[in-house]
């Protein structure tokens, strides 16, 4: 996250800042979750992640 100038609190101005949270998924569950449904929870597709190789 960073912070620009006129940006609100004033104290956050001319810093950056990680934002993380904490998320408790069960693996078992998640595999039988549908992929559609997978996607709208993390926000992206599978296909849009790159993966190195």
């Amino acid at each position: 996250m960073w912070v620009q100038p006129g940006d609100e609190p004033a104290w956050m101005r001319g810093g950056s800042y990680l934002v993380a949270r904490r998320i408790r998924i069960f693996v078992e569950q998640w595999d039988n979750t549908p992929l559609e449904e997978q996607e709208r929870a993390v926000g992206r597709t599978k296909a849009s992640v790159r993966r190195s190789e």
